[in-house]
């Protein structure tokens, strides 16, 4: 089930956050893709933590009622987690070892990595490269993860009525949303060193992609609960009534310079430590263009502060600008929406050709 195999149906993708699941399909039709179906619903609380599910039946829930306001009839899905529960390694072996063998091989290879027992853990891997000698080893990718981190994602998917296919990860998910947008804009960004930051509701990711791949990623406690409860202790609203009014732009006036301009100089500050702290990693490059994603990626003022602190040239990414879009979807609500579907545009864009 934990998988680099690609299918040959297109699949609904569902990204599974703390706060959201989102879930997206897309058709291709030749060079031509379509926006089928989405969806966006709350997860209960504390039905995902630290990113790891702890209620699958609820998360489940979730994802039923996403697909049903979606008007998807796919029933094949692609999910992923989060990179902080694998761990991915490069690894070369011997072309002499024959392919019915590798498997064993890359199990034996990966026990010294790992730090659990071997039957607790699900291994994938897949081969970059096809050895035309006995002298090219092979180069391998190889992902692993606690079966359990699998399994909750399962257990989710079936309650929704869906059918596992795909257990992916969020990274490689990101790279395959990344690699489609600019398939589609037409642009360079790939061959650029680009950082990809995505402001979500609990935590700020910064993925740098070099050559289309990613080379580096952190996590940091920062995200949108924090405006979000601000403006609850600010104005004596409940959580709820707080995203209400915030989603609907009706807070009052003074809201700007009081609540949102210091959230917008939190964020950039945030994102700055984190380049920070890529710039002083081994052999890291500078970066050439900043993308944002997420949630909170559309907050006003928030990409000029970055790139003011930075000095970096910054845009929000909208996967769907050359996308054609079916007629039930609602696009001004996409508009609003779509810095939140980029892992569940990745997971989807699966099995696709690009």
């Amino acid at each position: 089930m934990f998988s680099f195999r690609k299918p040959k149906k297109t699949l609904l993708g569902v990204d599974i956050s703390s706060s959201s699941v989102k879930v997206l399909e897309i058709s291709q039709e030749g060079s031509k893709y379509n926006l089928e179906a989405y969806g966006i619903e709350p997860t209960p609380p504390d039905s995902v933590v630290e990113n790891t599910i702890t209620d699958p039946e609820a998360v489940g829930s979730a994802i039923e009622r996403a697909v049903l306001s979606s008007g998807s009839t796919s029933t094949e899905a692609a999910c992923a987690i989060a990179g902080s529960k694998a761990i991915t390694k490069k690894i070369t072996l011997s072309s002499e070892v024959p392919e019915q063998d590798l498997e064993g091989q890359v199990q034996l290879e990966m026990v010294q990595h790992i730090p659990h027992p071997i039957e607790d853990i699900s291994i994938d891997f897949h081969i970059e490269n096809n050895p035309t000698d006995s002298g090219t080893p092979y180069e391998i990718t190889v992902v692993a993860t606690k079966s359990e981190n699998v399994d909750s994602c399962v257990v989710a998917l079936e309650r929704a009525g869906l059918a596992p296919k795909v257990v992916d990860v969020e990274l490689f998910a990101l790279e395959n949303a990344i690699s489609l947008t600019s398939v589609l804009c037409r642009e360079d960004k790939l061959s650029q060193v680009i950082g990809v930051v995505d402001i979500g509701s609990s935590s700020t990711k910064l993925s740098v992609l070099e050559n289309g791949s990613i080379s580096y990623n952190r996590e940091q406690n920062f995200g949108g609960k924090q405006l979000l409860n601000e403006i609850q202790r600010s104005y004596g609203l409940s959580y709820e009534e707080a995203k209400a009014r915030l989603a609907e732009s009706s807070l009052e006036p003074g809201y700007e310079e009081k609540t949102l301009a210091p959230f917008v100089e939190s964020a950039a500050q945030e994102v700055e430590r984190a380049i920070q702290l890529f710039y002083s990693s081994s052999n890291a490059s500078r970066l050439e263009h900043i993308s944002l994603t997420g949630g909170c990626a559309a907050v006003e003022g928030i990409v000029a502060s970055i790139s003011a602190k930075t000095d970096t040239p910054v845009d929000i990414i909208n996967p769907f600008d050359k996308i054609s879009l079916a007629e039930r979807i609602d696009q001004v609500k996409l508009k609003q929406e779509s810095t939140m579907l980029l892992t569940a545009l990745g997971l989807s864009a699966r099995g696709l050709v690009f």
